[in-house]
This record gives structure tokens, sequence and C-alpha cells, in this order.
């Protein structure tokens, strides 16, 4: 389908073994399971993007492999190729390492290729409208100026059924203008 409608990156959810906290056996559990997918795609000239996921560990649960960056970038250089890259969730990143997610932009750096793009409080992944959480997008924007990122800004963020049709236009005008204002503080222009 990624094909099909001429994107370039299709975003998987790396898979994780709750059993264990080795990341040389998660590494080898994604490829196992990705594979095969990611030469497919590869043949399809589309790449994979493997994106961070929420961080679990506050609640006494083992945290998720790839809630850290440091795992994230271990399992996109695994691959040793152009067609596997990474996806940084900013409202995953907000649950696990809020204080940090502009160094893991930088750490990341050309590897990264696309965002998902939504607000939180830290505690778990509301997908809230950017500015509606405490996400520091003043400090984090203007990052991907810095690292060259070369993607798109994809907001991920649910449109509310219970929304009355009426209003609807004014919905998207205002989501729009809010992917704006993320867009001229990436380009440095705010």
């Amino acid at each position: 389908i990624t094909a099909q409608i001429g994107a370039k990156w299709a975003v998987l959810h790396p898979v994780n073994d709750v059993s264990t906290m080795d990341v040389d056996f998660q590494i080898r559990l994604n490829h196992r399971v990705y594979d095969e997918l990611v030469d497919y795609a590869a043949k399809l000239g589309i790449g994979i993007a493997f994106e961070n996921m929420v961080e679990t560990g506050k609640d006494g649960k083992p945290h998720r492999f790839s809630s850290y960056p440091e795992e994230l970038i271990a399992l996109c250089d695994s691959y040793h190729c152009d067609q596997v890259k990474l996806c940084w969730d900013f409202g995953h990143g907000n649950t696990a390492i809020p204080d940090r997610q502009d160094q893991a932009l930088r750490d990341m750096g050309s590897r990264l290729v696309c965002l998902h793009v939504d607000d939180n409080f830290g505690g778990w992944d509301q997908h809230l409208l950017p500015f509606r959480g405490n996400v520091p997008w003043e400090k984090l924007m203007p990052v991907l100026k810095e690292i060259h990122f070369p993607g798109n800004i994809n907001l991920e963020v649910p449109f509310p059924s219970f929304m009355p049709k009426e209003l609807t236009g004014e919905a998207v005008h205002f989501t729009y203008s809010i992917a704006q204002k993320l867009a001229r503080m990436a380009e440095g222009t705010v």
C-alpha cells in the first residue's frame, strides 16, 4: 500500500520481547521478524522506518525495546543499508525521555526520515494536538533544521468523531495552522 500511494517510507513498530532487556537479543528478534519485509519493501522502492515506542517502565513493567534512541539507532544501524531508517514519535519520546528529545534528534541525525507529531503530558500517549501538552516544541523544532531533516511534519492526532459537522472546517483550519507554526519553528522563521 505504501508503494501504491507513492510514499517513500513505511513506519513499523519494532517487536519487543519483555522477558529480556538484552538489546542484541531484541535486534536479532527484529531481524527474524522484519528482514523479509525490508527486502520486499526495497524491491518496491520504499524504505522501512522503525519508530520509537512508548516507555512503560514508570509503572513497574520493563520498558519496551526502542523506547530509547540508543536502542532505535542500534536497530537501524544493524541493517547496514539505506532502506532502513527511523521515525521519531514526539509523544512517545515525551513519555520515555522528556528532557532529552533534542539530543535524541541530534543522535539520530541523518537516520531520521519520518516524524509522528503529537503531544501529551508525559504520563501516557494521548495524541493531543501540539501545544496542548508539555512537549517543548520551541526547543525541539529548531533541531530539525540543525540536523537537516529531509522529511515532512506529520501530525498524528485523532480528528474527534464527536466534532459537530458544522465545526469540521474550522477544526481542520486550526489543525493546519498548528502544522504551519511547527514548520516555521523548524525552519527558524519564528
